[in-house]
Order: structure tokens, then C-alpha cells, then sequence
């Protein structure tokens, strides 16, 4: 079966297409179209070099790149400099790989130029409907490619950001009530860990606002003992299969207080 053709409009000009196959939400077969100039020969030479870029993903129907092109370029570049102007987080960078992969799952194919509200709409509903995700975590997806999508608007490469919350309504869990920790659970918790390795980490955790990962990071260099002061000047998170030391996501996540 083949997937492209060559059609003859005039002495020197050919039409060239080639199947990109069935975009998921309409159902409508996806066709690539070129007007090349010259000889059949060289419509024959473009006709392969275009079946090869839309086997490598790096086009779509219409000309313009697929989705999963561009969202991988995208997590590239937003990699290497954030909003905040430097690198990501390694848990933030794996959870922007893991989303920009689900979306390019269900829409990769689809032109970034051509996408629209339905398909976002689609990438939420279907991953709800699979039940691997709660609610928010589908929200973090769609706000991820909404980041990216406003990026794309930025730069000229599509009219409008389609996956905004003016556009596409985020899904949201039922608000869960959580157990504060009064003096008497506390009290359990401190003797539960006695005489285990948990102890000083179970003091910093409900004497001090510190997180679990700033705990684990702690070196005796960030505790001053004659004035009794602790720095928090790095996290130790794991992502990627592997454990990662570095600095507080924020400015204000540096800081120092009185030890308890």
C-alpha cells in the first residue's frame, strides 16, 4: 500500500502527498501536502525526503511540526533555563518530562498549529478515564502544556495558548482534611522514634519548619551550636532513579532560624 503520490498541476510544477496517518479525535485520515518546482525527478526526490520527516515526527498535516516536536524542543530549552532563569529541579524535570510524554502520547501527532481546545479537552478526559492520575495530577499535565503552549504563542507559532484555563476547565479532587499534630500525637512520635536514627530528624521535623528533604540534606556545617542557629541552604530530592543535592528551589527556601 502505498503512502504518498505525485500529482502533475503543470510543466514544471507537481503536487506531492504523503499519509501521516488518522488524527485520534476526528478520525479523519492525515494527509502532507508540497508543491514542488522542477522535474518528476525532483518531485519523486521530495516525495521521499518528505515520507522521512514525517516518519521522524519533525512534520505534520499542513506543513507545520507535530506536537511532540515541538514539546520536546520546548522541554529542552526550558530545561537548561526556567522561568527563573536557571535549570530545573531534577523532581521538577521529571515531572515535566512525565507530563509532556502523556500528552505526546494522545496529541503528539497533531500539528501544534492546528491544535485546539477539543484536543486539549481530550488529553483530560482521557487521562482521567485511565485512573493512573487523580484530579490534580491531571491538572499539573494540562498546566504544563498550557506553559508550553504560551511559550509557542509567544514566539508566533500558534495564534492563542489553547490549553489555558480561560479556554480548557482544569479538573479538581475533594479537598481532604488532614490530622494536625498536637502535643500528645507529638509526644507519641518522639517516643516512638527514641534511640533510633529517626530521633534528631523527628525533632527538626515538629520543632522547626523544616521539610522532610532539607532535613536529609543537613550537614553539621549548616548548624551554628554556640548561638544555636540552623541554615537551610540545600535539599536532597530523588528523581530519575537517583538522589540529587542542591539548592532550594526558591530565594526563600535559603533561611536560617533558632534551633528548638
Amino acid at each position: 500500500m502505498t503512502r504518498g503520490h505525485i500529482r502533475k498541476r503543470s510543466r514544471h510544477s507537481y503536487r506531492i502527498a504523503v499519509s501521516g496517518g488518522v488524527d485520534a479525535i476526528t478520525g479523519r485520515r492525515i494527509q502532507v501536502f508540497r508543491t514542488i518546482q522542477g522535474t518528476r525527478r525532483d518531485a519523486e526526490r521530495a516525495l521521499t525526503s518528505l515520507q522521512s520527516e514525517v516518519d521522524q515526527g519533525r512534520i505534520a498535516a499542513g506543513g507545520g511540526q507535530r506536537l511532540s516536536t515541538y514539546l520536546t524542543t520546548w522541554l529542552e530549552s526550558t530545561s537548561r533555563t526556567s522561568s527563573r532563569g536557571r535549570p530545573l529541579a531534577p523532581t521538577t524535570k521529571d515531572k515535566y518530562v512525565r507530563a509532556v510524554n502523556r500528552v505526546s502520547s494522545l496529541l503528539g501527532h497533531v500539528p501544534l498549529n492546528r491544535l485546539t481546545p477539543r484536543h486539549v479537552e481530550r488529553v483530560r478526559d482521557c487521562l482521567l478515564d485511565e485512573g493512573r492520575l487523580g484530579p490534580n495530577s491531571v491538572a499539573d499535565v494540562l498546566g504544563i502544556l498550557s506553559q508550553a503552549l504560551a511559550r509557542a504563542a509567544s514566539q508566533g507559532l500558534v495564534v492563542r495558548n489553547v490549553a489555558s484555563r480561560a479556554l480548557v476547565t482544569r479538573p479538581a479532587a475533594p479537598r481532604k482534611s488532614f490530622r494536625l499534630i498536637d502535643p500528645d500525637l507529638g509526644r507519641t512520635i518522639l517516643h516512638a522514634v527514641r534511640d533510633t536514627p529517626w530521633d534528631a530528624p523527628a525533632h527538626l521535623a515538629l520543632g522547626t519548619t523544616m521539610r522532610r528533604e532539607e532535613i536529609l540534606a543537613l550537614q553539621w556545617s549548616d548548624i551554628d551550636l554556640e548561638d544555636g542557629s540552623i541554615q537551610i541552604i540545600r535539599a536532597l530530592t530523588y528523581a530519575e532513579g537517583k538522589l540529587h543535592l542542591g539548592e532550594p528551589k526558591t530565594n526563600a527556601g535559603r533561611r536560617a532560624f533558632a534551633a528548638p
